[in-house]
């Protein structure tokens, strides 16, 4: 199964969190609602997205350019031990 990563700023503390998505069919995919770190939700984040379907490479440069804006414990969860 392919996964990828979506961005997504909290509207409430303008702070990134970052969200799984997976691959449900050929070029269609899901987005889970709850952040890496579960402290944010779709509901809560702005419309348009920093970025959307990066794969993990990818994802870990474009956080590392953003900076300390975006969720440390989303951030990490790109770094954690594969399964």
């Amino acid at each position: 199964m392919k996964k990828s990563f979506t961005l997504k700023r909290k509207k409430s503390t303008n702070e990134y969190h970052l969200f799984k998505s997976f691959e449900v069919k050929d070029n269609s995919w899901q987005t889970f609602s709850s952040s890496l770190c579960d402290t944010s939700n779709m509901d809560e984040s702005s419309a348009n997205s920093k970025f959307k379907l990066l794969g993990e490479d990818e994802a870990r440069m474009e956080v590392a350019k953003i900076g300390r804006k975006v969720c440390g414990l989303c951030v990490s969860h790109l770094y954690a031990t594969p399964e």
